[in-house]
């Protein structure tokens, strides 16, 4: 399936971890866990890590997820709309 681009951006800000498994994987999910999300910065430095995909930073219309390059903001609640 297709990742979501929030998760996608805020993993890259915050120098996160973004795992995705697959369906096969569902069944070792505590092992996934463990080893992804489980140790600390320097640990993780050591263990095999996938590599991070390019990341869209555009911005996703709040009503439809449609990525856009130009949008409205709405000034109350700061959500991006596409019209």
């Amino acid at each position: 399936g297709t990742q979501s681009v929030f998760l996608q951006q805020a993993s890259h800000l915050t120098n996160g971890v973004l795992v995705a498994p697959t369906p096969l994987e569902e069944e070792g999910l505590a092992q996934i866990l463990i080893t992804h999300v489980l140790p600390d910065r320097q640990c993780r430095a050591l263990l095999a890590q996938s590599v991070p995909h390019d990341v869209d930073f555009r911005a996703a219309c709040f009503l439809t997820s449609q990525m856009l390059d130009r949008a409205f903001v709405c000034s109350v609640c700061l959500s991006i709309f596409h019209r």
